[in-house]
């Protein structure tokens, strides 16, 4: 499978992050940053909504990054 195919699948939620390829992990490292980034952006009483709308196969990472992000700041973050 390519690797675009194999991003997209994990974006998608078909296809578990484990399953791919090194690079296409790393490259999935861009998303989650931009969706943790919009998640702390909301607030605070949407962000669980948010967070939930991320399938679960990449969900955890998400919410890892969100934790991340703030302690670094989110008003420094950007989309």
């Amino acid at each position: 499978m390519r690797p675009s195919h194999q991003l997209h699948g994990v974006i998608s939620g078909t296809i578990a992050p484990k399953e791919c390829t090194q690079a296409v992990q790393s490259w999935l490292r861009f998303p989650v940053y931009l969706r943790a980034v919009s998640v702390l952006k909301l607030p605070f009483d949407q962000r669980r909504e948010a967070l939930d709308s991320v399938p679960d196969t990449w969900r955890g990472m998400v919410e890892v990054e969100c934790v991340r992000v703030n302690k670094t700041g989110v008003k420094n973050a950007k989309l």
